[in-house]
Parts: structure tokens; sequence; C-alpha cells
């Protein structure tokens, strides 16, 4: 064998040797793009999640507002009642829902997987009546005192420091037959903030036909991300017969 011949089966040689080194290498490669591929997949932020909030007739609540517990941001809803969350970190989702005249409703689901539009039903708030309703009472019957309680709903503070714009929540008026009570008027916050403390509450208005209640709420400066934090004011109140009303619905 001449010595030309052998240097090219060497060369030869080589290049296969090359060759299966590419293909082993290549074959990791994407072994090892799988691999990751598919834990990204597993670790990627759920898809996008729509809740949508309406009202027992159907209607959209369009000023209902998402808390989640594990976050401090507030999600609020479009004018179609829905809320939009992208971005998710967990397929499952817990927290309040809040809106004005509607009861309260706790979220607590998994986020499915397929269909991502997920309907919440909201029930409007019973007003608070502790004793009999003086419409119902005979008509020979005395008058009673009664207990009315108005909220105002969810309201957002200011941005970081800066307080809110004035709030402002008006007491039920009396029934025909009956005056508030001045002496017995209750008010005060719920939520992120107590009244009078990083917040102000005013009873500009206090009479035995009406009550006004004005408030304002300071943000929260520590917070990285801007956004309001949310309070509800509380009025109580309880409404009594006009002096001497009784004894003429009884005669």
């Amino acid at each position: 064998m001449t010595a030309q011949r052998k240097s090219k089966i060497w060369s030869l040689s080589l290049a296969i040797v090359s060759i299966a080194t590419s293909v082993i290498a290549l074959g990791f490669a994407l072994a090892s793009f799988k691999s990751l591929d598919w834990l990204h997949f597993r670790n990627k932020p759920t898809d996008a999640l729509v809740l949508s909030i309406k009202n027992a007739a159907g209607e959209p609540v369009t000023d209902a507002i998402v808390k989640l517990d594990y976050i401090d941001s507030v999600f609020a809803a479009d004018s179609a009642g829905t809320i939009r969350f992208t971005k998710l970190a967990t397929a499952h989702l817990k927290g309040s829902i809040y809106a004005p005249g509607y009861e309260d409703v706790s979220l607590d689901l998994t986020v499915p997987a397929e269909s991502r539009l997920v309907n919440e039903i909201l029930t409007r708030e019973p007003k608070v009546s502790i004793s009999s309703d003086p419409g119902d009472q005979w008509s020979d019957s005395p008058l009673q005192p009664y207990v009315e309680e108005v909220r105002s709903g969810p309201r957002p503070s200011g941005i970081g420091s800066n307080f809110s714009g004035w709030y402002e929540l008006h007491a039920p008026r009396p029934k025909p037959g009956y005056e508030i009570d001045l002496h017995s008027i209750q008010f005060s916050l719920s939520g992120d903030r107590q009244c009078n403390s990083w917040s102000e509450c005013q009873l500009v208005q206090a009479s035995p036909t009406e009550v006004r209640l004005l408030f304002r709420l300071q943000g929260l400066s520590e917070w990285r991300q801007p956004q309001p934090a949310y309070s509800e004011a509380v009025l109580r109140l309880h409404y009594v017969p006009i002096m001497g009303t009784s004894d003429r619905e009884s005669k």
C-alpha cells in the first residue's frame, strides 16, 4: 500500500469520526433543547383569564373590583363588567370581589385548562332593618323604632402619600312619622383605613331629617408600584317616631 493511499484512508477516517462526533453533539443539543422547552412550558405563566362579573339580571357590574390575597394589586372591571388577568404565575386564584350595592363574593377557583372565561354573579346587598318595617304595622299599632345601615362601597385612596378627593355618603331620609335619633349616629371605615387614621371623616350635616358624611383616604407611599388602596364607609342610624306621632297613630 502506497503512502499516498494510506494518507487518503487516514483522512477519510478522520472525516468519519468528525461527522459522528457532530451527530452525537447535535443529538445532545436537541435533547437539551427539548428538555428546556418542556421545563419552560411547565413553568411559564398561565394564559389570560377573563372574569365576567354580572348581576342576577345578567347586567354587567362595571364598578366591580377584585383583590387577590397573594398580591397587593387591585383589578377593576371594564365597561363590559370583565376583568382580564394576564401573565398569572399560578393557576389558582383566591381573593374577593367588591362592588357598591352588592354583597362581597369570595373568589376561590382553579383556572380551567381549556375555557378561560369564568362567570361570577353578584347579588344586591340587602338593607339592614332590625325592627319590623313600620309600613307593615297595623294602623292601630304604635310606631316602632328601626335601624338603617348604608355603605359607600369600596372607594380608592390617593396615590402614594396623597389623599383622594372627598367622597360623600347620605343617610336614607326618614319614613313618614319618623326622625333620626341624633344621639345614635355611628360612622366608620372598613378595609385599608379607619376613620381619621391616614384618612379624614367629617359629619358635615346632622339633622332629624338628613345626615351627610364626607370622607377621603390617604394612599400608601411604601408600596413599590403606585396604586390605590380601598376602604368603605359605613353609616348606621336609628330612626324613632316623632314625639306625639305614636299617640296620634294609635287613636
